[in-house]
């Protein structure tokens, strides 16, 4: 009998210590528990920090697409070219520097040239009319591109007064991608020389130009 007391005095200290071992436990795990949750809580603000940079990244970079205008109002005229086949003129916007009488048009440089036997041609894409002004220099570009007039406008059209008029509006890219604006302020007959066809004519213009 006093065996078996003394023996069960000996376990005595296991319930503390098992219940130590749980308490011990159970705090490791709410440990881990709550650094899960704040790793977790981390990433997801790390990855709505990583979204909103890249949106106002995005929104830069589309603010930052038109380019910085580098011409504004300025004045260049496309002379006619003559009577005669032989004539030619052109416009290089790139420069902004008018050729009135040319052997040959400069297809390296020219932009926009003008010959007596076959009209008013873009050198290289296309050319919208608008009827106002392009809102944006995108708009510029786009109407140039989805919404061309016929090249080149020949000088039959030309003769007849189409399409070119005061007070219309021109849209094209030169040689290394500038969107120009022309604004049409004046279409004047060139004198007749003879010819029993009507005149051909001087196109006024005041030129907007936007890197690309």
């Amino acid at each position: 009998m006093a065996a078996k007391e003394e023996t069960k005095k000996d376990r005595s200290w296991v319930g503390p210590i098992v219940g130590a071992v749980i308490a011990g436990i159970f705090a490791i795990v709410v440990a881990v528990i709550n650094l899960a949750g704040t790793s977790k809580n981390q990433s997801q603000a790390g990855t709505t920090t990583t979204t909103t940079q890249a949106s106002a990244s995005t929104t830069a970079s589309s603010a930052g697409s038109a380019g910085k205008k580098v011409v504004s109002g300025k004045q260049l005229t496309l002379p006619s070219p003559g009577q005669g086949c032989m004539g030619k003129a052109e416009i290089d916007f790139d420069t902004m520097k008018v050729a009135p009488n040319v052997p040959e048009i400069h297809r390296e440089t020219a932009d926009l040239s003008y010959q007596s036997c076959t009209g008013i041609m873009v050198v290289e894409g296309g050319m919208a009319q608008l009827d106002t002004p392009p809102s944006s220099a995108e708009d510029c570009a786009q109407a140039s591109e989805t919404n061309p007039l016929r090249n080149p406008i020949t000088h039959e059209l030309i003769r007849n007064e189409m399409p070119l008029v005061k007070g219309k509006h021109l849209c094209l890219k030169t040689k290394l991608g500038k969107i120009v604006h022309l604004a049409i302020d004046e279409v004047t007959p060139v004198a007749p020389d003879g010819s029993s066809l009507p005149p051909l004519k001087d196109y006024a213009f005041t030129v907007d130009v936007w890197e690309p």
